[in-house]
């Protein structure tokens, strides 16, 4: 540690810092568009700011690399304590520390161009610095989902270990000798370690964060899946999906199963042509021929056969779809065997009526004639245009 000097130590901390953010940004803009990664990405951004104006103290004016630079360093922080409020859906709260960052730069200004005083505004830094940390560690290990609590329970105990760190230099600093206003040439243990702090912490977060987005996203992947699978299992129509080389069952929920009369061992990994499940092997020659042209097949009314050979019918669309990668088709299908048969009914019932050798009149409540049987044009001589309608 003492091979390394402030201003080594504040462009290694510059360069960690802006590390953090890149990789923050990237993941807010490529992998999740969450509001508490983005908060992140500009904690760390503003943190970077903050440090390059830092490692320059001597190169430019004492406001920016001074007050400037650690005023950034506290509003970094307070960036990263509300993302991590936002990411884990933590309500709003009493914005206390707007006044820290605001009460930040007064207090350097002060002890830099009114009073100056090295060891009042590493007071005053330390201690701003350490509230916002512990905040940030109590939100870490206070809330969020168990199965993240590993990751949770460490960046928390970092945050806290900086904390108190922070804290006692803001504590014991008042009652030591500290010679001299210029950071840069203070070669005290207290001001070395807190930057190999920072730039630690830098790391922890470089590492802990993109393990909460990426557990974030499993388990909202996680969820969506489920979601699928209970409406997939669910449904009262008949799913399932066979893949596109060779036609095999790779899934089929209860609905498909109840409907066929199948068990789930007799349909995996079989095709339904070896269930023999068309009833007239034209229909599913217009399936295939519908899924080449088009990639998808709508309304397709054909007869199934069930496990005991009765026939049915179905209404089935279908589409070429990816699953786990591999070209599959998605079928939906219900059963209108009922529907068919009424169908049928009032088709016989229709042409009971129109070859019935007494004239049939059928009128509305107006009385108004909606249609009329070939005996009665017969009988009266009249077209039907003539009466519909009368």
């Amino acid at each position: 540690m003492t091979g390394l000097d402030n201003r080594t130590l504040s462009f290694i901390a510059l360069v960690s810092a802006l590390l953090l953010a890149a990789g923050l940004h990237l993941a807010y803009r490529t992998v999740a568009r969450d509001p508490g990664l983005r908060l992140w990405a500009v904690g760390a951004s503003v943190s970077a700011i903050g440090y390059g104006l830092f490692a320059l103290r001597g190169g430019i004016p004492d406001l920016l690399s001074i007050v400037v630079a650690n005023t950034l360093l506290v509003l970094g922080a307070t960036c990263l304590y509300l993302g991590q409020r936002r990411f884990l859906g933590r309500s709003r709260e009493f914005p206390w520390y707007w006044f820290v960052v605001v009460a930040t730069p007064a207090a350097l200004y002060h002890f830099t161009f009114v009073a100056p005083s090295l060891s009042a505004r590493t007071v005053t830094v330390s201690a701003a610095t350490a509230a916002i940390l512990v905040a940030s560690a109590l939100v870490m290990l206070r809330h969020g989902d168990h199965r993240d609590r590993l990751v949770r329970g460490f960046l928390g105990w970092s945050y806290l270990a900086v904390a108190l760190f922070m804290g006692g230099r803001a504590a014991i600093m008042p009652f030591m000798d500290m010679p001299g206003e210029e950071f840069m040439a203070a070669h005290h243990p207290l001001y070395v370690s807190v930057l190999v702090l920072l730039v630690a912490l830098n790391i922890i977060l470089g590492i802990c964060l993109p393990l909460l987005v990426s557990n974030r996203l499993q388990q909202r992947l996680i969820e969506s899946e489920e979601r699928y699978r209970t409406a997939f299992q669910t449904s009262l129509s008949a799913v399932n999906i066979n893949r596109l080389s060779d036609g095999l069952y790779i899934e089929v929920n209860q609905a498909f199963l109840d409907i066929l009369g199948y068990r789930r061992e007799d349909v995996i990994g079989r095709t339904s042509l070896e269930l023999n499940i068309w009833a007239d092997p034209a229909d599913r020659q217009r399936l295939v021929e519908a899924l080449q042209h088009e990639g998808k097949c709508r309304d397709l009314e054909a007869r199934f056969r069930r496990k005991n050979g009765e026939l049915i019918w179905g209404l089935m669309s279908a589409s070429v779809m990816d699953f786990d990668g591999v070209p599959c088709i998605l079928s939906i299908s219900s059963d209108i065997s009922e529907r068919k048969a009424d169908e049928e009914q009032i088709r016989k019932l229709s042409l009971a009526v129109e070859q019935s050798p007494e004239s049939i009149v059928i009128t509305n409540i107006d009385a108004e004639i909606e249609y009329v049987n070939e005996a009665f044009l017969r009988v009266t001589g009249y077209t039907r245009d003539e009466v519909i309608g009368q």
